[in-house]
């Protein structure tokens, strides 16, 4: 039923352009991740700094990200059937896990 539906949904070019700009932040923010885990491997000093940025934004993306599942699935992001409601349940606790975003932005 999830696939079916998702093949549907896939179809409409809003919805595909929403998926690309999304999966264009999962990949930048996979890359701020694989930054700061080289920097830690060297010790670099500014290690604190990226790996707080590499959290708040990918804590904002996948915000973002479950946000626009709920979205695009609608009434049927809510119903458990679907998946999209445990990765938005999740996502808030990963947004809240290690701290706040709101802590990551301080300077």
């Amino acid at each position: 039923m999830f696939a079916t539906t998702l093949a549907l949904i896939a179809t409409r070019a809003d919805v595909r352009e929403e998926l690309d700009r999304l999966g264009a932040h999962v990949a930048a923010a996979r890359e701020l991740l694989y930054k700061a885990a080289s920097m830690a491997e060297t010790n670099h000093p500014q290690l604190g700094k990226y790996s707080a940025m590499a959290k708040l934004f990918a804590s904002e993306t996948a915000n973002r990200a479950a946000k626009e599942g709920l979205q695009i699935f609608g009434g049927n992001g809510y119903v458990k059937d679907y998946p999209v409601e445990k990765l938005y349940r999740d996502m808030r606790v990963f947004q809240i896990y290690d701290g706040p975003s709101e802590i990551q932005k301080i300077p």
